[in-house]
């Protein structure tokens, strides 16, 4: 499955804007802002365009 993105940011950086979609596969790389950032938030669309729940996880 392709995954679309509602929303995309690391601690407070919106990067949305940096990246539509990921086919289904493959992986994106985005620069990091300057502060590092600990935690990735994330939303995705789906099937009926509605937004997924936000998921939080710690940058490794």
């Amino acid at each position: 499955y392709y995954v679309v993105f509602a929303g995309l940011a690391v601690d407070k950086t919106d990067l949305t804007s940096k990246i539509e979609y990921i086919p289904p596969g493959e992986h994106k790389q985005l620069p990091l802002p300057a502060s590092g950032g600990k935690n990735v938030k994330w939303a995705a669309i789906n099937d009926y365009g509605g937004s997924s729940g936000t998921e939080t996880r710690p940058l490794q």
